[in-house]
């Protein structure tokens, strides 16, 4: 624990500055019933100041979020699996989820084969939604290794969102939760 007793907890992969009050809610609630339960040290507040990989992998960890590929790859001797959320999105059905090639409403794509030798945005290379499940798709299709003309890294959804919207790329990948609090965005669809 740290010098105040306190463990820390983070709720860090939807967690963008239009959803912080809903993610704190989220985590009171957490709190409430994880002291009612008699657990010490619960944090008042999340801790949104470390990187993952620091959030993830330390000593004073209660509780935090983290994407499955990396939980059970390369976290799995760091984090235990306690709870999949239930997302109300479109795509989601209880603890499933789906991710979604969005392309700029101009586009012609209309099959993922369209899509080849184009520019794709993917969140990181760590990330499930935004990552894994796309090269899973198409590594099927791909030719001598190869299927779009380059790969932008974008760090996340909403920048995955972002670059699509500037015309940086013509195709990014990402869960369907994500989508749904990103709806605000007119050139993608």
């Amino acid at each position: 624990m740290s010098a105040n007793g306190s463990l820390i907890a983070g709720l860090p992969m939807y967690d963008p500055p239009e959803l912080r009050a809903i993610v704190d809610a989220w985590w009171e609630a957490l709190a409430l019933a994880f002291r009612a339960e008699g657990i010490a040290g619960v944090p008042d507040r999340l801790d949104r100041s470390l990187p993952l990989d620091a959030l993830w992998g330390s000593p004073d960890l209660l509780l935090t979020q983290t994407c499955g590929y990396p939980l059970f790859g390369s976290h799995a001797d760091r984090l235990a699996y306690v709870a999949t959320p239930r997302y109300a999105a479109d795509g989601c059905a209880g603890a499933d989820y789906c991710s979604w090639i969005v392309v700029n409403a101009g586009s012609t794509a209309r099959s993922v084969d369209d899509l080849r030798g184009t520019r794709c945005s993917i969140s990181a290379r760590i990330s499930h939604s935004g990552y894994n499940a796309l090269r899973g798709l198409i590594a099927p299709l791909a030719t001598d290794g190869r299927f779009f003309g380059s790969i932008s890294l974008s760090g996340g959804h909403a920048e995955s969102l972002a670059q699509l919207a500037c015309g940086e790329v013509d195709h990014g990948y990402h869960g369907s939760h994500a989508s749904d609090w990103r709806r605000g965005w007119e050139s993608p669809r």
